[in-house]
Protein backbone atom coordinates (compact mmCIF):
# COMPACT_ATOMS: atom_id res chain seq x y z
CA UNK A 1 0.00 0.00 0.00
CA UNK A 2 0.95 3.20 -0.91
CA UNK A 3 1.22 6.06 1.77
CA UNK A 4 -0.03 9.24 0.92
CA UNK A 5 2.73 12.35 0.99
CA UNK A 6 1.72 14.23 3.80
CA UNK A 7 1.02 17.60 1.92
CA UNK A 8 -2.04 16.19 0.16
CA UNK A 9 -3.42 14.80 3.52
CA UNK A 10 -6.61 16.70 4.67
CA UNK A 11 -5.20 16.19 8.16
CA UNK A 12 -1.71 17.96 7.71
CA UNK A 13 -3.32 21.06 5.08
CA UNK A 14 -5.47 21.37 8.58
CA UNK A 15 -2.24 21.74 10.83
CA UNK A 16 -0.47 23.19 8.86
CA UNK A 17 -3.05 25.96 7.80
CA UNK A 18 -4.05 26.37 11.72
CA UNK A 19 0.15 27.10 12.30
CA UNK A 20 0.52 29.17 9.27
CA UNK A 21 -2.73 31.72 11.12
CA UNK A 22 -0.66 31.29 14.76
CA UNK A 23 2.71 33.06 13.26
CA UNK A 24 1.17 35.17 10.82
CA UNK A 25 0.68 38.83 12.58
CA UNK A 26 -2.54 40.09 13.50
CA UNK A 27 -3.64 43.17 12.09
CA UNK A 28 -3.55 44.96 15.62
CA UNK A 29 -0.19 43.76 15.72
CA UNK A 30 0.77 46.04 12.92
CA UNK A 31 -0.53 48.60 14.43
CA UNK A 32 0.99 48.07 17.77
CA UNK A 33 4.36 48.32 15.47
CA UNK A 34 3.67 51.62 13.35
CA UNK A 35 2.63 53.31 16.87
CA UNK A 36 6.13 52.24 18.26
CA UNK A 37 7.93 53.25 15.24
CA UNK A 38 5.95 56.51 15.09
CA UNK A 39 6.52 57.44 18.85
CA UNK A 40 10.21 56.38 18.13
CA UNK A 41 10.58 58.74 15.41
CA UNK A 42 8.84 61.57 17.62
CA UNK A 43 11.27 61.13 20.57
CA UNK A 44 14.19 61.38 18.39
CA UNK A 45 12.76 64.71 16.06
CA UNK A 46 11.89 66.31 19.85
CA UNK A 47 15.57 65.66 20.93
CA UNK A 48 17.41 66.47 17.87
CA UNK A 49 15.01 70.24 18.28
CA UNK A 50 15.67 70.21 21.79
CA UNK A 51 19.82 70.10 20.91
CA UNK A 52 19.54 72.72 18.01
CA UNK A 53 17.32 75.08 20.20
CA UNK A 54 20.42 74.53 22.87
CA UNK A 55 23.67 75.02 20.15
CA UNK A 56 21.52 78.28 19.08
CA UNK A 57 20.80 79.53 22.31
CA UNK A 58 24.64 79.04 23.63
CA UNK A 59 25.91 80.44 19.79
CA UNK A 60 23.99 83.80 21.07
CA UNK A 61 24.47 84.09 23.98
CA UNK A 62 28.36 83.32 23.50
CA UNK A 63 30.20 86.79 24.49
CA UNK A 64 32.07 88.84 21.63
CA UNK A 65 33.19 92.28 22.38
CA UNK A 66 32.01 94.90 19.96
CA UNK A 67 34.92 96.57 20.66
CA UNK A 68 37.41 94.24 18.77
CA UNK A 69 36.23 93.53 15.34
CA UNK A 70 38.56 92.05 12.65
CA UNK A 71 38.71 93.40 8.81
CA UNK A 72 39.91 89.79 7.53
CA UNK A 73 39.60 91.47 3.94
CA UNK A 74 41.91 93.66 1.25
CA UNK A 75 40.10 93.83 -1.50
CA UNK A 76 37.50 90.90 -1.25
CA UNK A 77 40.56 88.15 0.14
CA UNK A 78 41.61 87.34 3.57
CA UNK A 79 44.82 88.91 4.07
CA UNK A 80 47.77 87.35 4.89
CA UNK A 81 49.97 87.69 8.22
CA UNK A 82 52.65 86.68 9.55
CA UNK A 83 53.42 86.73 13.72
CA UNK A 84 56.91 87.34 15.03
CA UNK A 85 57.36 86.36 18.47
CA UNK A 86 60.03 89.50 19.89
CA UNK A 87 58.88 88.90 23.22
CA UNK A 88 60.47 85.72 24.01
CA UNK A 89 57.68 84.05 24.77
CA UNK A 90 56.37 81.52 21.71
CA UNK A 91 53.17 80.69 23.51
CA UNK A 92 52.24 84.95 23.37
CA UNK A 93 53.13 84.68 20.00
CA UNK A 94 50.96 81.27 19.76
CA UNK A 95 47.83 83.10 21.39
CA UNK A 96 48.06 86.16 18.95
CA UNK A 97 48.08 83.48 16.19
CA UNK A 98 45.03 81.93 17.67
CA UNK A 99 43.57 85.00 17.92
CA UNK A 100 43.67 86.18 14.46
CA UNK A 101 42.84 83.02 12.91
CA UNK A 102 39.06 82.98 14.63
CA UNK A 103 38.77 86.55 13.40
CA UNK A 104 39.39 85.47 10.15
CA UNK A 105 43.05 86.16 9.38
CA UNK A 106 45.41 83.99 7.48
CA UNK A 107 48.38 83.76 9.64
CA UNK A 108 50.63 81.95 7.33
CA UNK A 109 53.68 81.97 9.29
CA UNK A 110 54.59 82.28 12.87
CA UNK A 111 58.29 82.10 14.09
CA UNK A 112 60.84 84.22 16.56
CA UNK A 113 61.85 87.39 15.60
CA UNK A 114 65.61 87.67 14.01
CA UNK A 115 65.33 91.01 15.59
CA UNK A 116 65.61 89.99 18.95
CA UNK A 117 63.57 91.28 22.29
CA UNK A 118 61.16 94.34 21.71
CA UNK A 119 59.28 96.07 24.62
CA UNK A 120 56.32 96.99 22.21
CA UNK A 121 54.04 94.96 20.23
CA UNK A 122 53.50 96.77 16.76
CA UNK A 123 52.60 95.73 12.82
CA UNK A 124 54.64 96.05 9.88
CA UNK A 125 52.30 96.87 6.75
CA UNK A 126 54.14 94.34 4.02
CA UNK A 127 51.61 95.50 1.12
CA UNK A 128 51.10 99.08 0.92
CA UNK A 129 47.58 99.13 2.30
CA UNK A 130 48.10 101.11 5.47
CA UNK A 131 44.21 101.36 6.81
CA UNK A 132 44.22 97.55 6.97
CA UNK A 133 47.35 97.02 8.72
CA UNK A 134 45.85 99.65 11.35
CA UNK A 135 42.51 98.03 11.50
CA UNK A 136 44.42 95.04 12.25
CA UNK A 137 46.11 97.13 15.19
CA UNK A 138 42.84 98.15 16.22
CA UNK A 139 41.92 94.35 16.37
CA UNK A 140 44.57 93.71 18.51
CA UNK A 141 44.79 96.45 20.48
CA UNK A 142 47.79 97.38 19.35
CA UNK A 143 47.73 101.88 19.34
CA UNK A 144 47.73 102.90 15.89
CA UNK A 145 50.99 104.79 16.30
CA UNK A 146 52.67 101.58 16.49
CA UNK A 147 51.86 100.80 12.84
CA UNK A 148 54.56 101.26 10.47
CA UNK A 149 55.22 100.77 6.61
CA UNK A 150 57.81 98.30 5.67
CA UNK A 151 56.80 97.38 2.25
CA UNK A 152 58.55 94.34 0.91
CA UNK A 153 55.82 92.50 -2.13
CA UNK A 154 58.63 89.46 -1.89
CA UNK A 155 57.16 88.19 1.23
CA UNK A 156 54.02 87.87 -0.59
CA UNK A 157 52.59 89.00 2.99
CA UNK A 158 50.09 91.77 4.10
CA UNK A 159 51.30 92.78 7.35
CA UNK A 160 53.82 91.13 10.19
CA UNK A 161 52.52 91.42 13.72
CA UNK A 162 55.96 91.70 16.34
CA UNK A 163 54.51 90.61 19.38
CA UNK A 164 56.54 92.76 22.14
CA UNK A 165 56.68 92.31 25.99
CA UNK A 166 53.84 94.15 26.14
CA UNK A 167 51.37 91.64 24.71
CA UNK A 168 49.49 90.86 28.38
CA UNK A 169 48.72 94.48 28.37
CA UNK A 170 47.02 94.26 24.84
CA UNK A 171 43.32 94.09 25.11
CA UNK A 172 42.73 91.29 22.42
CA UNK A 173 44.71 89.26 24.82
CA UNK A 174 43.50 90.00 27.88
CA UNK A 175 40.17 89.27 26.45
CA UNK A 176 41.11 85.87 24.82
CA UNK A 177 42.91 84.60 28.07
CA UNK A 178 39.67 85.39 30.26
CA UNK A 179 37.63 83.16 28.19
CA UNK A 180 40.12 80.39 28.40
CA UNK A 181 40.31 80.59 32.03
CA UNK A 182 36.21 80.54 32.55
Amino acid sequence: MKQSEPSRSPHYREKASSQEQEQKPTPSFHAFLFRRRVKSILVFLCLAAAVTVYVLAHKSLSHQPDEIEAFPSSAGRSLEIEVLDGAGNMRAAQQFTNILRARGYDVVEMRKSGGGIVDRTYILDRSGDLAAAQKLAATLGVPVDNVFQKIDRTLYLDATVIVGRDFSRLKSYQVSTERTNH
